[in-house]
């Protein structure tokens, strides 16, 4: 259904390692494609008041850690009326409702993996990759990275 009209493309400049680049060879190669994609680098507190109030236009580059675990990604991305989601579909929405109250763990693995499924089938991101921090520290510092990328200092300490 697309009919040539453009598509803002937004992307935060210094947010992400790379963001801008990055998302500069992906509007190439959306237009190599043959659609016509602007690209708007945003700062990212601007791209952020865009994308929380649910006024950014077309598509954005956008990154996320998971804090708490697999229920609430797909909640706060994919169900409808999440802040960080402009995106809407009601069978998306019944899975995620029918997959987070359950605690066997083969049935919630079975109730997310439908989910998955049926995301995957709607496509309403563009998957890409996944960018794992880099960190230096001091070895008199007794610190450990967390699985979710979230800096928890307060466990940190000099030996």
């Amino acid at each position: 259904g697309y009919t040539g009209a453009p598509i803002t493309f937004h992307t935060p400049n210094g947010r992400y390692l790379k963001d801008k680049e990055a998302a500069q060879a992906i509007a190439e190669q959306l237009t190599q494609a043959g659609l016509n994609v602007k690209l708007q680098v945003d700062e990212w507190g601007t791209m952020l008041d865009l994308v929380k109030s649910g006024k950014v236009d077309g598509m954005y580059f956008w990154g996320r850690s998971d804090t708490t675990l697999d229920g609430s990604m797909m909640r706060d991305w994919f169900h409808t009326g999440s802040t960080w989601v402009t995106y809407s579909d009601k069978k998306i929405d019944a899975a995620i409702e029918k997959a987070l109250p359950v605690v066997n763990p083969e049935r919630r693995r079975q109730a997310f993996s439908e989910l998955q499924a049926e995301i995957q089938e709607q496509a309403p991101w563009i998957f890409l990759w996944s960018q794992f921090d880099i960190y230096g520290v001091n070895k008199q510092l007794r610190w450990e990275p967390r699985g979710d990328e979230q800096f928890a200092l307060g466990a940190a300490a000099w030996k």
